[in-house]
């Protein structure tokens, strides 16, 4: 079962991006060496490589999991992942390969590095834009098994490649997907240090012994009613790859809206078009269509009420009204499960508009390492069944 996922999106179109970048650019006899953080752990790990978004088949040469020690080098010589016996594979455009499982013992809340060895020219990458770790690139050749860091000499803040690590584990395992946009994919937290709100959650369910993955299917810039060439499919269009393909899911926590009610006040051009602000009731009746999906298979959800925004560039007399009214619908328990109050977490009690100063990353919209460890904290784990 799944104990780390990214949401896989393609690389913006180069005109919008820096056409020298790795993500645009992609990799060609290269290695990439990856940090991920597990939210269970157990007896064995598999890797999930993705080229969903790819222009043409990838070729994967060779693939390792080891332990890191720091930056890119390992504690120790890492183990092989095979396909199938094969050191190698080659993943169609649009498609997935998945590892032989690899028996590495990890345990919940440890960090594993996945090292990729890319032959041939893999074109603009499918990749997630938010890791908020540093992923490593050699220069020219494998490097896949080597401990030492020295062959990666250039980084960057993507995971390319790599959409999940699945685990083996111990005793009976739920996951809890959280679904949602940049606070749920973690902007603002720190760099390295895995604590966005979904690595606090994942760190009171292994306190609490209560046993559950938390699988982040954040993705930074997302909206619900709309698809954007920089910040992936809308999430209607992501709940499948997402959510439904994940193993185990009993709960779905939900927070997204605040891009689709942001983006009125962006230009209606480049990743943020089209900028027609959302209503209320188009983001309700989009949530309505998203539960009915998770509720035909038997999954909770849980909805997440949007974050202050007075004082950041998406703030607006009418975005703020309409912001209020999503909230007090999901307050309400008219179609949720239940819900976990994000706003009330992180806002300023004497200006409940704006976020508590303490919790502000700095632009007024997203918050520090300690508003997410806010928003963690507020979970009530019994809501996740």
């Amino acid at each position: 079962m799944g104990s780390w996922t990214a949401s896989a999106t393609a690389a913006p179109p180069p005109e919008l991006l820096d056409p020298g970048q790795p993500l645009v650019k992609g990799f060609k006899d290269q290695t990439v060496r990856e940090i991920v953080h597990t939210s269970v752990g157990g007896g064995a790990v598999r890797l999930h490589i993705t080229n969903a978004h790819g222009q043409h088949d990838l070729k994967v040469g060779h693939v390792t999991v080891g332990v890191p020690k720091g930056e890119a080098e390992l504690a120790a010589a890492p183990l092989e992942a095979t396909f199938r016996g094969a050191r190698g594979v080659v993943i169609p455009k649009g498609g997935e390969a998945v590892t032989d499982p690899v028996p590495l013992r990890t345990a919940g809340g440890a960090d594993l590095a996945v090292s990729i060895y890319l032959p041939e020219d893999t074109g603009p990458t499918t990749n997630h834009s938010l890791a908020n770790q540093i992923t490593y690139f050699s220069g020219t050749g494998d490097f896949a098994a080597q401990a030492g860091g020295q062959a990666f000499t250039d980084s960057g803040g993507n995971w390319f490649f790599l959409s999940g690590v699945d685990v083996r584990p111990d005793r009976a395992t739920r996951a809890v997907v959280a679904f949602g946009d940049d606070l749920t994919d973690g902007f603002g937290a720190d760099f390295n240090a895995d604590d966005r709100w979904t690595d606090r959650l994942a760190a009171r369910l292994r306190g609490a012994e209560r046993p559950a993955a938390v699988l982040n299917e954040g993705v930074a810039g997302n909206r619900l009613l709309h698809d954007s060439p920089c910040f992936g499919a809308n999430a209607l269009a992501r709940l499948r790859p997402d959510v439904l393909a994940q193993a185990r899911v009993k709960a779905v926590i939900l927070h997204e809206g605040m891009n689709d009610i942001g983006f009125g006040r962006m230009p209606d051009q480049g990743c943020f078009a089209p900028n027609r602000p959302a209503t209320a009731a188009e983001i309700i009746g989009r949530y309505r269509q998203i539960i009915a999906r998770l509720h035909a298979r038997g999954v909770r959800v849980i909805g997440a009420t949007l974050t202050p925004i007075a004082g950041s560039p998406f703030f607006s007399a009418a975005g703020e009204e309409t912001r209020q009214k999503v909230n007090a619908w999901i307050r309400s328990g008219h179609a949720f499960d239940g819900h976990v109050d994000f706003d009330r977490a992180v806002r300023d009690p004497q200006h409940p508009q704006s976020l508590l100063e303490a919790y502000d990353w700095g632009d007024h919209l997203h918050p520090n390492a300690a508003g997410y460890q806010a928003m963690g904290d507020a979970v009530d784990l019994r809501l996740l069944g």
